[in-house]
C-alpha cells in the first residue's frame, strides 16, 4: 500500500497543478482517491496513463520514467483491487478499489 500511494502521490506532485484532495470511503471495500488541477487531458491519454513508460509530457522536461503509475497498478492489481483514472472539470483524479482484508 505504502508503494501505491508514495507514486500515485509523487505523480500528483510533479504533474499537478494544486489544490490536491485525497479522500476515502468504506462500504464492502475501500476506494481512495486522489485528485488534483491538472492541464486537460484527452480519453486516449487516460487511456495509457498506467502504460508503462508512458508520459504526458513527451519531452520528458519533468525527469520521470513513467513507471510510477504502472507499479501501482500493477500491485494494486496483485491485491485483487482496481486502479482508474478520471478527468473532469480541470481535475485529474485517480481512484483505487481494494477489498476489504
Amino acid at each position: 500500500m505504502k508503494r501505491i500511494f508514495s507514486n500515485v502521490l509523487f505523480n500528483a506532485i510533479v504533474h499537478g497543478k494544486g489544490e490536491y484532495c485525497f479522500e476515502i470511503q468504506e462500504s464492502d471495500f475501500y476506494i481512495f482517491t486522489f485528485s488534483n488541477i491538472s492541464e486537460p487531458m484527452t480519453r486516449e491519454e487516460l487511456e495509457y496513463i498506467f502504460q508503462r513508460f508512458y508520459t504526458k509530457d513527451p519531452a520528458r522536461n519533468k525527469k520521470t520514467t513513467g513507471l510510477g503509475l504502472a507499479i501501482a497498478r500493477e500491485i494494486t492489481e496483485q491485491l485483487n483491487g482496481t486502479i482508474k483514472a478520471y478527468y473532469n472539470n480541470g481535475r485529474f483524479s485517480i481512484s483505487i478499489l481494494l477489498p476489504k482484508a
